[in-house]
């Protein structure tokens, strides 16, 4: 794996899904089998935002994770739907072995800092993705928190 500099990655916060990026869209759909948890829901958002029904936006957050190595690296939604509020689902195109746990705590931290200053703890309930990487989130949640998570 190769050395990661952290200075230019870069944390984005979108609020409807036709803000997200283009570059995002077509890794979703390329990842298409590990991006399950988010892209049915992105895409029925973004049909509905395009034929102008009513759409929640302040209950639809979506937030990117990006370096120079990787355009994409994690995209994070807070997302509800016709039951009410979805689990936290983080979607990495990036393949497990590279996903060691320093570079998890680096893009984590910021992901997660991101995530209590758009949505604060209450709206944080569930964290769905594989499991090593769910512990370090949850680590770094009640790190930042102070809610011990179930795990």
């Amino acid at each position: 794996m190769p050395t990661r500099t952290y200075t230019s990655s870069s944390v984005q916060t979108h609020y409807s899904p036709s803000a997200i990026p283009l570059q995002v869209w077509e890794t979703s759909r390329q990842h298409a089998g590990t991006a399950d948890t988010i892209l049915p829901h992105v895409v029925k958002a973004f049909n509905l935002e395009r034929s102008g029904e009513a759409f929640a936006a302040a209950r639809q957050v979506w937030i990117t994770y990006a370096s120079p190595y990787h355009p994409v690296e994690f995209v994070l939604s807070c997302t509800e739907g016709p039951l009410g509020a979805y689990p936290i689902f983080v979607f990495t195109p990036i393949a497990f072995t590279e996903l060691d746990e320093d570079y998890l705590d680096r893009s984590f931290h910021l992901l997660a800092r991101a995530q209590h200053d758009v949505v604060g703890m209450a709206r944080v309930f569930s964290v769905f993705l594989i499991w090593p990487v769910t512990a370090v989130f949850s680590r770094i949640w009640s790190e930042l928190t102070g809610v011990t998570p179930y795990v």
